[in-house]
């Protein structure tokens, strides 16, 4: 481990700088303290001495500011960062250059650096969802953040093709190094610039940022959405994810089609751009070609398109199954206990070979709460029972809530999957 402080300058060199700037702030009236286009977790940060910090009171955990502004081609991004200890895979922090979404998000589209981690270097990265859905753009030098403090200047550039860049100089005054370079436009659209933070409780108070400048030509789209991916959630819905939020009011959505089969109703999903189609009681066969035409599809900024014959191969392998999860065995009645709790329970089995997450089932007839995260490992057991006599099994037993019960006399159960 070095200790020594490393100082990284990313430069401006675009003589238009006022005429085209979107956002920025010094964070030098610190009297008004965070300004009020900040969103996120605003109690969280204070400004002091001309700088954003964390202050985090001795807390574990995750925060995130950002601000909202045009979506930009052709621009640059440009900050300072300090963080006062050795980054790890516990405590780094994402800079995230352009999102489609805020971070209180679960599924996010967009780009962002990421400084520290496992790697101790700078990296940039394009995510298309959730947060293991990443891919790796630009790798920076490792060991670049291999410090006891790290104070970094970061600036990444991005034209109207879609090539990105990273530059670094050493020391205020030192000469450009070029980190990286990559080509990906995926994404266009993109509104949102936001800080991220992880930290363990000893760093929940030693993240700085400072000077940040977001500078562009303002995005005049006239380019309609496309496709990205096609997934299956079960044999007769699919989910479809587009390269940038959709229009949903203006789609047809008796107009799309998977091969021979028509939609019957689409469902927008809590993360545009992403859409549920349901093709009623159709029914898609694994090895089966499907491939999606849609109508009316139009993004927000009026680009509508066609899309013709998508490919798509039907893969259900990933889909729960008859009789994957089977009720093994059930205690109505436990008095007088022979061997066991005095106590009710269900007992579920697993004869599939895949884990299976039983995070959101019910079993209803016994006025089941959703069951919490737990994957039923192929060939394995769990239990099911009320809050109050989980801690009386030996065995795996996962709470059905307070309420539940089961009647003596006999009684339906239903075990209904979280889908």
């Amino acid at each position: 481990m070095l200790y020594r402080n490393l100082f990284i300058i990313f430069w401006i060199i675009s003589p238009a700088w006022s005429a085209l700037a979107q956002f920025a702030d010094d964070f030098s009236a610190a009297d008004q303290g965070l300004q009020p286009q900040w969103q996120g977790d605003r109690s969280l940060f204070v400004v002091e001495n001309n700088r954003l910090r964390l202050s985090d009171p001795a807390a574990q955990g995750r925060a995130w500011l950002g601000v909202q502004h045009h979506s930009l081609h052709d621009a640059e991004w440009s900050l300072g960062i300090e963080m006062k200890f050795n980054p790890s895979s516990q405590n780094y922090a994402d800079i995230w250059l352009m999102a489609d979404r805020p971070l209180s998000s679960e599924r996010i589209c967009g780009y962002f650096v990421r400084i520290g981690d496992t790697r101790d270097d700078l990296r940039l990265y394009r995510r298309d969802g959730t947060e293991e859905q990443i891919e790796l753009l630009i790798d920076g030098p490792d060991g670049m953040t291999d410090l006891s403090t790290v104070t970094l200047r970061i600036r990444v550039t991005r034209d109207t093709t879609g090539h990105w860049s990273i530059w670094a100089a050493n020391g205020k005054e030192g000469g450009l190094l070029k980190l990286g370079t990559a080509r990906d436009e995926r994404y266009r659209y993109g509104p949102w610039f936001m800080l991220a933070c992880r930290y363990t409780t000893t760093r929940s108070d030693k993240f700085y940022f400072e000077d940040i400048a977001v500078q562009g030509t303002p995005l005049i789209d006239s380019m309609p959405p496309s496709l990205i991916s096609v997934t299956a959630l079960s044999r007769s819905r699919l989910q479809l994810t587009f390269s940038e939020p959709i229009e949903i009011a203006g789609l047809d959505k008796e107009g799309i089609r998977a091969g021979s089969l028509k939609s019957v109703s689409v469902s927008k999903h809590p993360d545009n751009p992403v859409i549920e189609v349901d093709f009623g009681k159709a029914f898609f066969e694994d090895g089966g070609f499907y491939p999606i035409s849609i109508s009316g599809l139009c993004d927000l900024f009026g680009n509508c398109t066609e899309i013709r014959d998508h490919p798509f191969n039907f893969d259900g392998s990933h889909l729960l199954g008859y009789r994957d999860v089977v009720i093994n065995e059930i205690m109505a009645d436990p008095y007088p206990p022979v061997g066991l709790p005095n106590a009710e329970y269900v007992e579920l089995f697993n004869p599939s070979q895949r884990s299976i997450n039983l995070a959101g089932w019910k079993l209803a007839g016994a006025g089941s709460d959703p069951l919490p995260e737990f994957r039923l490992e192929p060939g394995a057991f769990v239990l099911l029972c009320s809050e109050g006599n989980v801690d009386l099994f030996a065995e795996p037993c996962l709470s059905w809530g307070r309420s539940g019960n089961l009647l003596n006399t006999g009684e339906w159960l239903h075990l209904i999957s979280g889908d």
